[in-house]
């Protein structure tokens, strides 16, 4: 245990290091009691708080899925359903999933799955609002600019586009003359 408390200064191993040392300094606060995490967390060290997030990056890019899990967690709930968020929550939930997000490596493969549920959501009709799609969108631009979204921000304008010719169509079938059989299926998509 000593020997990872003497890890080198800015590695995940130091977090342990420095706690040890903030305890030592402040073991005692004006009550007589000991140290406590409260403590510590109302006036943090910036070498400190640089370990905490170099671990949190380390130990969430350890695992190969994570930008894979965070997008189902996002998708499930911005889908209707049992895990659906209060409109009122989305904001917070949106800027924790953002932050996370902040520390993944792999953003092309978040980005690659976040798509495709984004598409089936769209596609089935499941999403509970576009206002929250966008929503959760517009956080990803204002993190990692317009390149990043732009293609699922095409994905509503194709949809849009959908639903007005469909609407045309089904405007040409009741104007057309009757002696056409209306077709044996509907369109939508």
């Amino acid at each position: 245990a000593q020997q990872r408390a003497r890890a080198a200064p800015g590695s995940p191993g130091s977090v342990v290091a420095m706690a040890q040392r903030k305890s030592r300094a402040s073991s005692h606060d004006a009550s007589g009691s000991v140290f406590s995490v409260t403590r510590l967390l109302r006036q943090p060290d910036q070498a400190f708080l640089n370990c905490m997030k170099q671990a949190f990056e380390l130990v969430l890019n350890e695992f190969e899925r994570t930008p894979e899990y965070l997008s189902l967690y996002i998708d499930s709930k911005l889908k209707r359903g049992k895990s659906q968020v209060p409109e009122h929550e989305l904001d917070g939930l949106f800027g924790n999933c953002v932050q996370v997000f902040r520390y993944l490596r792999d953003k092309d493969v978040f980005e690659k799955y976040y798509k495709g549920h984004l598409s089936k959501r769209l596609l089935t009709g499941r999403s509970i609002s576009d206002d929250a799609e966008n929503q959760f969108l517009g956080k990803l631009k204002a993190e990692c600019g317009y390149q990043f979204t732009n293609k699922m921000e095409g994905m509503f304008k194709d949809l849009k586009i959908s639903k007005e010719l469909l609407q045309k169509y089904k405007l040409f079938l009741k104007t057309r003359t009757p002696a056409l059989p209306p077709p044996p299926f509907d369109l939508s998509v």
